[in-house]
């Protein structure tokens, strides 16, 4: 039987996550049918361990099902989001000043799933949306052709080569 530390060390010594890991991981977060706040912090901590390795699908969809879990186990309402736990899950999303592409589906899944989704969490949701469309639009400002009016596309083809193209 694993306890936290030793899964941890495995993974770390392989440097990511396989998908022989996953069951492992499911064993222990889920041993007594809930995530608890240590299994919560463990899984966060992990995942920002294992950032620079690329991850699987499978992982991210752990992650994310898992801390949906511990944040919507409520003992007084089921399916809402307490203050407390909200502010927990502020904090950790915060820590690399950061919201990745896999905290946006976990803000979304939670924002589809909670009764009440707190003002704190909608707010990172918001700014995070508004963020990555800045982005998208100054990105391509920077990439247009100022004679031409026209666009420059970047992109990696199946084989990883670099393929840009024009667009109008």
């Amino acid at each position: 039987m694993y306890n936290l530390e030793l899964i941890r060390e495995k993974i770390l010594a392989n440097g990511s996550i396989t998908f022989s890991d996953i069951p492992d991981l499911r064993k222990i977060v889920y041993r007594d049918g809930r995530v608890s706040r240590e299994e919560a912090d463990f899984l966060f901590d992990l995942r920002r361990d294992l950032l620079n390795f690329g991850n699987l699908k499978a992982w991210d969809e752990f992650f994310i099902q898992a801390i949906c879990d511990y944040v919507l186990d409520d003992k007084t309402s089921h399916d809402s989001i307490s203050d407390e736990k909200a502010s927990w899950l502020v904090e950790k999303i915060g820590e690399d000043k950061y919201v990745d592409e896999v905290e946006k589906g976990l803000l979304y899944r939670l924002s589809h799933k909670a009764k009440h989704f707190p003002v704190n969490l909608k707010r990172i949701q918001e700014h995070t949306s508004i963020a990555y469309d800045l982005g998208r639009k100054i990105l391509s400002l920077l990439c247009r052709n100022s004679k031409t009016g026209r666009s420059l596309q970047f992109g990696i083809d199946k084989v990883g080569r670099s393929k840009n193209k024009i667009l109008d």
